[in-house]
């Protein structure tokens, strides 16, 4: 037989030993995953990407420029880089476009017009002369014309280069990497020409002038000084003087007897 404190002692046990053990709900919260939402860095991310991507799709759809309207841009205010972002949509529009003419200068009374074309291999060569020289004849000077040919060859291998490679890419990026590629083609190609007149044909200028001068002195300055003594003071009476008297200088060629009239004996001492 048990005894009746015994059978108390042990029902305390029983109880307290219930109160330790934790409830079933508590056990279901503590082993429930916890569910953790973006952070804020993470959110905004990916609203940028969806931006940039949206911004992308429209550039996408956008209709490319037209040749016409690169044109308008430019004769409103013409480039003077092919890297340029007005003359990059031209070529963009078409690797063979060239730049339009730009107006220099107009005069209202005569009505005369000066217009050149930006970026094209012949411009700005030539500087013009208010008197005759023969180692520089201006547009014929053919040192500066053979520079702007081998640049204008060098442009063609540019744009020729930039449409085969055009031909075969399927992304708008793809051609707008072609198009910066032929435009910093194209500027290579002036900037040699520039090399080549400022350097090359400036060393053949000297060298022409050195060898001019040595001449005219050596053949026709006395004709030259003489016919001018000559004719001095009698250009109101006789305005063609100095023309008739070199004429019978035969020492002297038709340039020098121009050198004569433009420059004068002086030529060469400058």
């Amino acid at each position: 037989m048990v005894r009746p404190s015994r059978t108390l002692a042990l029902l305390g046990w029983v109880a307290l030993g219930a109160g330790c053990r934790p409830p079933a709900s508590s056990q279901s919260v503590i082993n429930r995953p916890v569910s953790v939402g973006p952070s804020p860095v993470a959110q905004g991310v990916a609203l940028r990407a969806a931006a940039l991507a949206d911004a992308s799709s429209r550039a996408s759809t956008r209709a490319p420029i037209t040749v016409a309207e690169a044109t308008r841009t430019l004769r409103r205010s013409p480039a003077r880089s092919w890297t340029d972002p007005r003359a990059l949509a031209l070529l963009e529009a078409d690797c063979a476009a060239v730049h339009p003419l730009e107006l220099i200068d107009h005069d209202e009374e005569d009505g005369e017009t000066v217009s050149e074309r930006p970026l094209d291999c012949m411009t700005a060569l030539v500087e013009q002369s208010c008197t005759f020289d023969p180692c520089s004849r201006g547009e014929r000077d053919p040192c500066k014309v053979q520079c702007g040919t081998t640049c204008e060859s060098c442009q063609s291998t540019c744009r020729a280069s930039c449409q085969s490679a055009r031909g075969q890419c399927t992304t708008d990026e793809c051609r707008s990497l072609h198009t910066r590629e032929c435009a910093g083609c194209l500027n290579n190609c002036m900037v040699e020409r520039d090399r080549c007149a400022t350097g090359h044909c400036a060393r053949q200028y000297a060298e022409c002038t050195a060898q001019t001068v040595a001449e005219w002195r050596r053949t026709c300055l006395p004709s030259c000084q003489r016919c001018t003594r000559a004719c001095e003071g009698r250009d109101a009476q006789a305005p063609n003087c100095l023309d008739r008297c070199m004429a019978r200088a035969r020492n002297c060629t038709e340039d020098q007897r121009e050198i004569c009239r433009w420059q004068g004996p002086e030529y060469g001492d400058r």
